[in-house]
C-alpha cells in the first residue's frame, strides 16, 4: 500500500509541475485503465512485472488527474492584463475575507462582457477579486455581478503566489470597480445553515474580549482568519507556532479525540449497550458525523477535509473490527485525497500534515513505547509520566519531520520551535481547543450561558499570544535563514529514514 501511495504522489506531483509534458486526454486515461487488467491477465505469472505495471498505471492515473486539474484551473476565458474592464457575473466560492482596506472574495465566473456590450458571453475560470467593501455579506453559492480589471497573480518574494492560487482553483486576480451586487442568494439550505451557525457563534463572543484574542478564537472556532493581523502572524511564525492558527489535522484530531472519549464515558454507563455493541464502535459512529460537522463549520478548508478523511478511514477500520496497520491507513488516506484532490500534493499544509503523521508513526510511537517501560504502573505519578512522555515524543517527532519542509517553503528555521511546541501544543490540546469548542456548542443554545466559557477561552488565548510574543522577541538569535534545494530536502528525509531503521537492518543482518 505504501508503494501505491508513493506512485500516486509521484504521479500527481509530476502532473502538477509539468502538466503539458503529457497532456490529459480522455482517450489516454481510458487506455491506461483498460490496458492494465489485460496486461495483468496476460502476465499473471510474472509477479515482479505485474507489480511494476500496477505502480506505473497508478503513476499515470495520478499524472493525468493532476495535469487535467492544473490545466483546468489555470484556464480563463479571456486574456488577463491585456483586456479592458469587464462586467462579470459568477458564483461565490467560500466566504469573503476581511482586510484593512476592504475584502477579497473568490468567484467562479459564468459570464463576462465589455462595458458597451449588452449580452454576457459565456465565461469560465476562477478569480480572486478585491474590493473596498468591508461589509461584504456573501455566502458560498451566491450569484453576484461586478465590474473588474484582471491580472496574473504576482509572486510574493520567494513565494509562488500564482501556484498557490492555482492549487485552490484561482486563475487570475482582479480589482473591483464599484460594488459587488447580489443577483441571487444561494439556494443551498446546507450552506445557509452552517453560515448562520458561524454568525451565531461569532456574535455570541463578548465584546469586552480584546480584538487580538477574538481573532485567534474565531480562527479556531469557525475558521475565520481575516482578523489576525500581519504582526500577529509574524509573532507566531517566528516562534514556530503558526500552524496552530489555521484549522488543520491537529485541531480536527483534537475534536475527534475529545468526542470519542466523551462518548465512551457517557455510553459506558449503559450495561445493556455494552453487552450488544462494543463501546469503541459506538464512540466511532457518534464521532464521525460530529467531526465532519466541525469541518463544514470551519468552512471546509482543504487541510481540515484531509484530516477528516484520514480519521474516517481509521475509524471505519474500528467499526468493521479490522486490525489496522497505521502506515497502510495513512497510505490509503493519501491515495484517496490525491485521487479526489490531485493538486493537494502542492499544498504546503498537506505536505506538512503527511510528514508530521509519518514522523509520529516512524519515530514518535517507538520512542513512546520504549520510554513508557520506565513508567509502568497505575499510580498517578506513573500516569502523568506516561502522558508527558507521549506528548513530548509526538511533538518532537512531528517537528523533526516537518522541519526540512518548513525550511524549504518558508526559508526560515526556528531552533526554538521544538521547545515552543512542547509547551504550546499541550496548552492548545488540553485547554484552549476544548474550551473554545465547548463555548461554541453552548453559544448555539444560549449566548448568555456561553459567556463564562468565552472568558476562559479568552484568558487561555491571552497566555498563548503572550507566549508566542515572548518566544519571537527573545529568541531572535535562534532564527536563521536556510533555503535548502529540493534535492537537499529529499536527502534529509532519506537520512532520517535510514537513521530510524539502521538498528533494524543491523539486527536482521545479525540474525542472518
Amino acid at each position: 500500500m505504501l508503494l501505491l501511495a508513493l506512485s500516486v504522489v509521484c504521479g500527481t506531483l509530476s502532473g502538477s509541475l509539468y502538466p503539458d509534458l503529457f497532456p490529459f486526454s480522455h482517450l489516454r486515461f481510458i487506455l491506461v485503465i483498460l490496458l492494465y487488467p489485460i496486461l495483468v491477465i496476460t502476465l499473471r505469472r510474472q509477479t515482479i512485472v505485474v507489480i511494476g505495471l500496477s505502480l506505473l498505471s497508478i503513476f499515470l492515473i495520478g499524472y493525468f488527474l493532476a495535469s487535467y486539474k492544473m490545466i483546468s484551473n489555470r484556464t480563463i476565458s479571456f486574456s488577463v492584463d491585456s483586456e479592458p474592464v469587464f462586467v462579470c457575473n459568477g458564483i461565490v466560492m467560500g466566504e469573503p475575507r476581511r482586510k484593512i482596506w476592504g475584502s477579497t472574495v473568490d468567484i467562479d465566473l459564468r459570464g463576462c462582457k465589455n462595458k458597451w456590450e449588452k449580452k454576457y458571453a459565456v465565461s469560465y475560470g476562477g478569480v480572486r477579486v478585491s474590493t473596498r467593501q468591508k461589509d461584504l455579506s456573501l455566502i458560498d453559492g451566491d450569484h453576484v455581478r461586478f465590474m473588474a480589471k484582471y491580472r496574473d497573480p504576482p509572486d510574493i518574494d520567494n513565494f509562488s503566489y500564482k501556484r498557490y492560487l492555482l492549487v485552490h482553483g484561482i486563475a487570475a486576480t482582479g480589482w473591483v470597480y464599484g460594488k459587488v451586487y447580489i443577483e441571487e442568494t444561494s439556494s443551498s439550505y446546507f450552506r445557509k445553515y452552517f453560515h448562520d451557525l458561524r454568525r451565531r457563534i461569532s456574535y455570541s463572543m463578548p465584546q469586552d474580549i480584546p480584538e487580538e484574542r477574538t481573532a485567534i478564537i474565531e480562527s479556531l472556532a469557525i475558521g475565520k482568519r481575516d482578523g489576525i493581523t500581519s504582526a500577529m502572524r509574524g509573532y507566531f511564525s517566528a516562534s514556530g507556532l503558526s500552524h496552530i492558527l489555521a484549522i488543520s489535522g491537529l485541531h480536527v484530531g483534537l475534536i475527534a479525540l475529545m468526542i470519542y472519549l466523551v462518548s465512551k464515558m457517557i455510553f459506558g454507563f449503559s450495561s445493556r449497550l455494552l453487552l450488544s455493541i462494543p463501546l469503541q464502535i459506538v464512540a466511532s459512529i457518534i464521532m464521525l458525523p460530529i467531526v465532519w460537522g466541525y469541518v463544514f463549520l470551519t468552512q471546509c478548508s482543504m487541510s481540515s477535509i484531509r484530516a477528516a478523511i484520514m480519521i474516517s478511514i481509521f475509524m471505519m477500520g474500528v467499526i468493521i473490527k479490522r486490525r489496522q496497520n497505521l502506515i497502510n491507513t495513512l497510505s490509503i488516506a493519501v491515495i484517496i485525497i490525491l485521487i479526489t484532490m490531485p493538486l493537494s500534493v502542492l499544498d504546503v499544509s498537506f505536505q506538512l500534515s503527511v510528514t508530521a503523521v509519518l514522523g509520529i508513526l516512524l519515530l514518535g510511537y517507538p520512542i513512546v513505547q520504549r520510554l513508557n517501560l520506565h513508567f509502568d504502573g497505575r499510580s498517578m505519578s506513573k500516569r502523568v509520566g506516561r502522558n508527558i512522555v507521549s506528548v513530548t515524543a509526538i511533538t518532537f517527532s512531528a517537528t523533526v519531520f516537518t522541519l526540512p519542509l518548513v525550511a524549504y517553503h518558508f526559508h526560515m528555521v526556528t531552533m526554538l520551535g521544538l521547545i515552543s511546541n512542547l509547551i504550546a501544543v499541550p496548552l492548545v490540546s488540553i485547554l484552549l481547543v476544548p474550551s473554545i469548542f465547548i463555548a461554541s456548542i453552548i453559544s448555539l443554545f444560549s449566548a448568555a450561558l456561553s459567556y463564562p466559557m468565552w472568558i476562559v477561552s479568552s484568558s487561555l488565548t491571552g497566555l498563548f499570544i503572550g507566549f508566542a510574543k515572548m518566544i519571537s522577541t527573545s529568541g531572535g538569535i535562534f532564527v536563521f535563514q536556510y533555503v535548502p534545494s529540493i534535492y537537499e530536502v529529499i536527502l534529509i528525509y532519506i537520512g532520517l529514514v535510514l537513521a530510524i531503521f539502521w538498528k533494524r537492518v543491523l539486527l536482521n543482518r545479525g540474525r542472518g
